[in-house]
């Protein structure tokens, strides 16, 4: 299994820009994130966010927790979730748009001993329905999904 360590140090080695200027969200923005949200963050997640959120790769990149210039998880989630024709359930907490309005999300049904979340893939073109009987599992955890991101993303 892929550590969290391991995906950001390819993550960083791959970036094709310097890191935007952000800084790592405060303790308690992301609790303000995760009460608006009703869900905790994995820890995988936040070390992502505190030591590499703010590199990217070409055409890549997550939502913010906080003030920022890209696409804020608060708001994104809740416009994946009353705007679209696809919209998303409760239990999934969108982090990445692939571009083409395909969600990657965390399926918060099914946290691990270690806090951690599979990560689904949610197609924009299929019904609410449709999804929700072919939800799929792209990765076990957010580590996972990211390493298999930056291998692909630099191939």
């Amino acid at each position: 299994m892929a550590t969290i360590d391991e995906a950001i140090t390819l993550l960083k080695t791959k970036s094709i820009s310097k890191p935007r200027i952000f800084p790592a969200p405060s303790i308690e923005q992301i609790i303000s994130a995760e009460n608006l949200l009703g869900f905790k963050f994995p820890p995988s997640f936040l070390t992502f966010l505190s030591q590499a959120g703010s590199y990217k790769l070409r055409y890549w990149e997550t939502y913010w927790v906080g003030p920022c210039d890209g696409q804020d998880i608060v708001q994104s989630n809740f416009y994946e979730r009353q705007e679209t024709d696809s919209p998303l359930p409760m239990f999934l907490i969108s982090f990445f748009n692939n571009g083409m309005g395909d969600q990657e999300c965390f399926d918060t049904r099914c946290k691990d001993e270690n806090g951690e979340y599979p990560i689904v893939f949610w197609d924009h073109e299929k019904s609410q329905k449709e999804n929700l009987d072919q939800l799929e599992t792209i990765a076990s955890n957010f580590a996972e999904w990211l390493l298999n991101e930056v291998e692909e993303l630099t191939e």
